[in-house]
């Protein structure tokens, strides 16, 4: 989420990981200025929190899976668009542990494999 827009991010990732803590799982997709939601690069201002509070529970899910931890929830996923990346000069830029970079084509299949799919747009 741009640094405007934060609440919309934070929004998104709660709504995900209610979904997970139920069982679902779960793709969490940057588009647009959704895309700085997986930059690592963002360590201040308003984006901060967000960002790492996404990157611990990634981070946290990959630990337990290491472990064999059971947790009987779903996955999460983050994955960013590689054009709204690129468009906000964030093409190369390091990303959170456990993101990665997607396309819209992929966005398009994972809708069409989805019982259900949530846009939230500002």
């Amino acid at each position: 989420a741009s640094p405007d827009v934060v609440e919309h991010a934070r929004f998104a990732f709660e709504l995900a990981v209610a979904a997970v803590a139920a069982g679902h799982d779960a793709v969490l997709f940057g588009l647009g200025d959704g895309a700085y939601l997986a930059d690592a690069r963002l360590g201040r201002g308003r984006q901060a929190g967000i960002v790492k509070e996404v990157r611990e529970y990634l981070e946290k899910q990959a630990a337990d899976t290491a472990a064999g931890v059971a947790t009987g929830a779903g996955r999460l996923e983050v994955l960013t668009c590689s054009l709204s990346a690129e468009e906000r000069g964030l093409e190369g830029a390091e990303l959170i542990s456990g993101a990665r970079v997607s396309s819209t084509v992929q966005l398009g299949r994972l809708v069409a494999q989805s019982d259900r799919s949530v846009f939230l747009v500002p």
